[in-house]
């Protein structure tokens, strides 16, 4: 947050009051350790808390379908890898025509060039191969994600986001962790501390579709390791993301500083 909102000299003013530093993965802390301040603080790593009360969330894995449907849910901006997944999504087309695409969330026009790219982007899905494919879901509530994804039949989670500069997970990967969707991702945002490949997900190089769609087709034709690595990424969110758990945590950091 410091790094992006603060300049240079009230950054130094408000760590030169500081006696300790959270982080919410492995990566923002080694960004901290290379470019931190000049005297040394205590990093600590805390995961990110889930986003939404878990009571309002089913307590079973959501999604058990063969059906060839992939999810993406988001922010619909070019940062998010949705030009890279439409490439990708073309190639499964060429061996499973009936593959469907379906893209929850809403674009983010904040400026004419991304208002421009929506356009661009709104062209491009009808046309072939993606017209008929590709459906523009619109904004879910997390509460409603689940029951979208289960009576959708939408086994697959995929999420090509681009390398930024926030060392921390997206809240759309955390609600797949939860809920039980088999996840594609890239290693950026510290995704690659929770998605450990061929674990707890598949991960791809960003900017790859060619990667992206060997990928999508390798999880399509395998149901048992689309399974597994759901189980295992709520298994791990259970383990990590909880408020208990991240709680627990935050309160040991504050008895160290004691």
């Amino acid at each position: 947050f410091l790094e992006r909102t603060v300049g240079d000299r009230l950054r130094t003013h408000v760590l030169s009051a500081t006696r300790g530093i959270v982080v919410l993965s492995q990566e923002g802390k080694v960004r901290w350790s290379q470019g931190g301040p000049g005297r040394k603080i205590p990093v600590s790593v805390i995961p990110q808390i889930s986003p939404w009360p878990l009571a309002d969330l089913p307590a079973t894995l959501a999604v058990a379908s063969d059906r060839p449907a992939f999810l993406f849910l988001g922010n619909l901006s070019p940062e998010k890898g949705l030009d890279t997944l439409l490439e990708a999504f073309a190639r499964v087309l060429r061996t499973r025509e009936d593959a469907r695409l379906d893209l929850a969330g809403n674009p983010a026009l904040l400026c004419e060039e991304s208002r421009q790219w929506w356009a661009s982007f709104r062209r491009t899905l009808e046309t072939p191969p993606w017209q008929g494919r590709v459906r523009l879901a619109g904004y879910l509530p997390d509460g409603e994600i689940p029951a979208y994804a289960a009576r959708e039949a939408l086994p697959l989670f995929v999420f090509p986001m681009l390398q930024d500069r926030t060392a921390s997970v997206s809240s759309p990967l955390l609600t797949a962790m939860y809920w039980g969707q088999a996840i594609i991702t890239t290693p950026v945002r510290g995704h690659g501390e929770d998605i450990v490949h061929a674990q707890t997900g598949w991960l791809v190089p960003p900017r790859d579709p060619a990667a992206l769609a060997e990928a999508m087709e390798t999880l399509l034709r395998d149901p048992d390791l689309r399974q597994r690595l759901a189980a295992a990424a709520r298994a791990h969110f259970l383990d990590h993301h909880t408020p208990e758990q991240v709680a627990g945590r935050m309160a040991a950091v504050y008895r160290e500083m004691r």
